[in-house]
């Protein structure tokens, strides 16, 4: 899947899910209640800690079992993605 439909979505707020390896995910978003300010974008794995960023690149570089969310996001069919 291209990244430039991926920054679209977090552009927009889109609630994105994906299913990856058996595996599901998401991308999120809320505030940040630790700082008590910034807005943040949420990645986990279903029922697993989730990873904060503040931003898409942020996101995009985060890993997940040594692939990057770009590299994941590249490998998707469209069909392992739930928009919402």
């Amino acid at each position: 899947m291209n990244i430039e439909i991926l920054k679209n979505f977090i552009c927009y707020g889109n609630e994105i899910e994906f299913n990856y390896k058996n595996k599901m995910f998401s991308i999120t978003y809320g505030d940040d209640l630790e700082h008590k300010s910034d807005y943040i974008i949420s990645f986990c794995e279903f029922d697993q800690k989730p990873v904060n960023v503040r931003t898409v690149d942020d996101l995009l570089a985060v890993e997940w079992n040594g692939d990057s969310i770009e590299d994941i996001w590249k490998n998707l069919k469209e069909s392992d993605i739930w928009i919402y």
